[in-house]
């Protein structure tokens, strides 16, 4: 991994990554709608284009340069993340307020796809996600994964797991890099533990001042309508100008693996070096489904700034 450009301030990072997240800023605005603050990394992994309708079942779109420059030719992203949700607040069928304290949570999604058929609206299509308890509970994720028609994510489907570290964004190596591992359940053991687990994914990543990306890029790639088992789109909107700590650039190793099923498909499966991240707390507003050109519509410009 050619890391020559790492920046010599990693106790911005690993006070960062031991952080679970901030306060849930944004819920008392939007008491309707499934709020929460995220202390999350992203890498942009690079897969071939023709992967994508794969395993979306829908062309990719093409991404101005001005949102992704320097991308490899022929790759489309794949957006891999995982981190820490705080203070997860909605309103199960839209009666009942319901409130969480803390998820793990991790997803795959690829960003900038033609659900729309138009050739021009960009759509987030969730690959897998993944929802697991915190500090040594995992079985906290069953609950919300076999509710998750109706909350906290409304037509998705997750898989259960359990992650490395469970009590923070990240775990601080000591090698000085910062690593995530999920694991979805393949058979939980309530009385003994551990249980049976699969790989999903793994990330080791460490700051960098010379990532070809800026917050821009992430916020663009993020900050689109995301597809529903239903058909319809939720905009999941991630704002980053709440956040008590900076965001942070950062260069990785990103490895996936495809063990059982689905999750991952097949053909991600393998190590990819030199991915570059973002690792940032954000507070999250989900909408219900909608429509998804009346959901692309609605999504709010600022957010993507």
């Amino acid at each position: 991994m050619k890391l020559s450009t790492i920046l010599p301030v990693s106790g911005l990072l690993v006070s960062f990554c031991q952080a679970q997240a901030d306060p849930n800023t944004l819920a008392r605005y939007n008491p309707a709608n499934r709020t929460m603050s995220a202390n999350t990394t992203y890498c942009l992994v690079p897969i071939s284009k023709s992967l994508v309708k794969t395993i979306t079942g829908y062309d990719p779109l093409s991404i101005d340069t001005s949102i992704l420059p320097s991308f490899p030719a022929g790759k489309h992203p794949l957006i891999v993340q995982a981190g820490y949700d705080k203070d997860i607040r909605m309103t199960a069928l839209n009666i009942v307020p319901l409130q969480i304290d803390a998820l793990m949570q991790a997803s795959l999604i690829v960003p900038f796809v033609d659900v729309t058929k138009d050739g021009q609206t960009p759509i987030g299509v969730p690959v897998n996600y993944y929802i697991g308890g915190t500090n040594g509970q995992p079985l906290q994720a069953i609950v919300p994964s076999v509710a998750s028609g109706v909350s906290p994510f409304e037509g998705t489907t997750i898989f259960p797991a359990t992650f490395s570290p469970d009590t923070s964004a990240a775990r601080v190596l000591p090698n000085g890099f910062n690593s995530i591992q999920v694991k979805p359940f393949l058979l939980p053991n309530t009385i003994s533990g551990p249980g049976i687990y699969a790989e999903a994914f793994d990330i080791s990543f460490k700051i960098t001042d010379s990532s070809p990306y800026t917050a821009h890029t992430f916020h663009s790639l993020l900050n689109i309508p995301q597809l529903l088992n239903t058909n319809k789109c939720q905009r999941n909107t991630v704002y980053f100008n709440e956040s008590s700590s900076e965001p942070l650039m950062a260069i990785g190793e990103v490895t996936l693996y495809h063990q059982i099923l689905a999750t991952p498909p097949q053909g991600l499966e393998g190590v990819y070096q030199d991915v570059y991240c973002y690792s940032a707390n954000g507070q999250v507003v989900s909408s219900v489904g909608e429509p998804c050109k009346v959901a692309a519509a609605n999504m709010d410009p600022e957010a993507r700034v």
